[in-house]
């Protein structure tokens, strides 16, 4: 089972995939059996490691630490000619024999051994020091699909936005949102002069040829709207990094 504490354990998975929640999945075929699991920001994993040397009682052993004098029986006091000597009353007299006897003392058995401590390893660390080095890559294909569609979304409600905002012409602000261009292309129809209504509800003279200027003004901004639109979206399918995609739609340039 991969445990992901080594380099060696990330390049054995086949595969790793962004999910939305921002984890990683990953799966490994082993040649039996598949297995499979997840990877996420926090994920760690506590291991031994070598920290020295220590010493360590491994048991006990029996070791002579000096001798004592021990009466081990009597024997015989005999006179220089070798007979056995008499006490006063006539009893024969005997002699300690004393034998030196070692002493012996329990002492513990040592033994230099390894020694570990414990250590912290970062497998999510771990996880994007591996992509940046290029050992592993990661499929976020698909959230970046999903991403540059919600960007793709995000430019055309803005481009509607701006096609709908009021318009500036001859000096005042109409408004130009979809029921007042309707209005004006029933204007236009009619080919006659008219009195139009500014954004603050002034009365204004129109003639019909103020009325297609108006027109016009706003059919050329909806024309700059979808080619601004449309150069955006092409850039955007040129992205492959969601830094980049984000960074690109938080700075877009709407201006003429």
């Amino acid at each position: 089972m991969l445990k992901f504490i080594n380099d060696n354990d990330f390049l054995l998975v086949d595969k790793y995939k962004q999910n939305d929640d921002g984890s990683v999945s990953w799966i490994y075929n082993d040649g039996n059996a598949t297995h499979s699991g997840f990877l996420r920001e926090g994920m760690a994993s506590t291991i031994q490691v070598p920290d020295g040397t220590e010493q360590v009682k491994v048991g006990t052993k029996q070791v002579q630490v000096g001798t004592e004098s021990v009466k081990v029986g009597e024997t015989p006091v005999l006179d220089e000619e070798g007979n056995q000597v008499l006490g006063e009353g006539d009893e024969p007299l005997f002699e300690d024999v004393i034998e030196n006897h070692p002493i012996f003392e329990e002492q513990d058995v040592f033994e230099e051994q390894q020694k570990y401590k414990d250590e912290i390893v970062d497998i999510w660390a771990k996880l994007k020091d591996q992509v940046e080095k290029g050992a592993i890559t990661i499929d976020a294909g698909h959230l970046l699909l999903e991403q540059k569609q919600s960007a793709k979304e995000r430019i055309n409600a803005t481009r509607d936005a701006l096609n709908d905002a009021d318009i500036g012409y001859n000096g005042y602000t109409f408004q130009a949102g979809a029921q007042s261009r309707e209005d004006i292309m029933g204007a236009l129809v009619t080919g006659s002069d008219t009195i139009w209504l500014t954004r603050d509800n002034q009365e204004i003279e129109m003639t019909a040829e103020d009325m297609r200027g108006l027109g016009l003004a706003i059919a050329n901004r909806k024309k700059f709207l979808v080619y601004k639109a449309r150069h955006f979206k092409d850039t955007l399918d040129e992205l492959n990094d969601e830094t980049e995609i984000k960074n690109f739609i938080d700075s877009l340039d709407w201006s003429a």
